[in-house]
């Protein structure tokens, strides 16, 4: 678990330098794998959310930018 958390983190790192050279998809194909290895990780829902909304898939963003939500407020209400 503590692995997957790690790797998930340094994916999340690679995605952002992948959205900042323009290259989306790659950039979706990587935050997926984060999300993958830890489906709670708010920062990859919220990242994910980002790169949609970059690709014009508006909908599907919000959707993203709502689960990092959700998945923030229960993890304040712990």
């Amino acid at each position: 678990m503590q692995k997957d958390n790690e790797e998930a983190s340094i994916l999340l790192i690679r995605c952002y330098s992948l959205v900042t050279l323009g290259k989306h998809k790659d950039a979706l194909a990587c935050i997926d794998k984060a999300i993958k290895l830890n489906p709670n990780f708010a920062d990859a829902w919220d990242m994910k959310g980002f790169i949609l909304a970059g690709l014009g898939k508006y909908e599907e963003a919000l959707d993203c930018y709502n689960k990092a939500d959700e998945l923030e407020h229960r993890l304040k209400s712990l």
